[in-house]
This record gives C-alpha cells, structure tokens and sequence, in this order.
C-alpha cells in the first residue's frame, strides 16, 4: 500500500481498501466513506504534491490489528495549506487482507 501512495497510483491504492472503507480522525469523525470519496481527496492529495513520500515509522500487529506510524512528507493540500512533514498514527482492521476501517489522527506536522 505504500508503494502506491508513494508513486501517486490512485487506482492501486484504492483498490488497497475494501469498497465501503471508512476513514476517521483522531476524535471519531468519519472524513472518508467508500471508494468514490477516497478517489476524491486522494486524488486532490496526488494531483497537488509531486513530491509525495510516506514511510511507515513503527508498526505494532495484535490479532488482526495493525497499528502504524506513518513519517510524511511532500504533503501539499491548497485547500487545507498542509505543507511538509507529518507524523500519523493508522489503526486499520482486516477484511480478508483488505482494509475496512482505517483511523488516522495527527501526531504533529499536519
């Protein structure tokens, strides 16, 4: 999945996340449902920062949950004027290898 956000593919990283994946923030508000929606704001993120590069900093597996920590970097939304460097944290849980929920919340930079 990072190759694919890391070279900008949207139709690959979509196709990472199971049809009605859901995306929330830090304090539970859903910000992304489904395939078309995450077509649009990752569609905006790729088409807006060329530079675009995430490494997964940490990565904690219990059960069938994983938990990352996500180093970004290039992150440019006009809309929002990110720019630079963020720390996140991604919780998502498996649905026969695909992601289904997907929780994101900011630890500084964003």
């Amino acid at each position: 999945m990072v190759d694919t956000y890391n070279a900008r593919d949207l139709n690959r990283f979509v196709n990472c996340f199971a049809p009605d994946a859901v995306t929330l923030d830090g304090l539970g508000n859903q910000t992304i449902k489904g395939h078309e929606s995450m077509r649009k704001v990752y569609g905006r993120l790729f088409d807006q920062s060329p530079k675009l590069h995430a490494e997964i900093g940490a990565r904690i597996v219990v059960g069938k949950y994983v938990v990352t920590e996500e180093h970004v970097t290039g992150m440019n939304l006009k809309a929002r004027a990110r720019r630079g460097t963020c720390r996140s944290g991604a919780a998502p849980t498996g649905d026969q290898g695909r992601r289904v929920l997907f929780h994101t919340l900011s630890l500084g930079g964003c």
